[in-house]
C-alpha cells in the first residue's frame, strides 16, 4: 500500500484522531483511521470498539475516541 494523504482530527487535550489514505496494489483506496492518544475508537454509528480501523473510500463511517487505552506489548 502506498500513502496518499494524512487528515489529523484534533480535539481537547491535544489528542487526535488521524486519518491516513492508501491506495493497494489493485487500485482500491482505503483510509485507516486510529488514535494517537493510545486509546481504542469507536465507530459512532455502530458502536464497535476498534484499535485501527479500514474503510474503502468514500468512507461512510465516522469515529471517536474512547477512554479504553490500548495495551501495550
Amino acid at each position: 500500500m502506498v500513502l496518499l494523504s494524512l487528515l489529523l482530527w484534533h480535539k481537547e487535550g491535544g489528542e487526535m484522531i488521524i486519518q491516513e489514505e492508501y491506495v493497494c496494489k489493485n487500485g482500491v483506496h482505503m483510509m485507516r483511521t486510529y488514535s494517537d492518544a493510545g486509546v481504542f475508537i469507536i465507530q459512532k454509528e455502530t458502536g464497535i470498539i476498534y484499535q485501527e480501523a479500514y474503510d474503502s473510500i468514500p468512507v461512510t463511517y465516522t469515529y471517536e475516541e474512547t477512554e479504553i487505552p490500548v495495551e501495550k506489548d
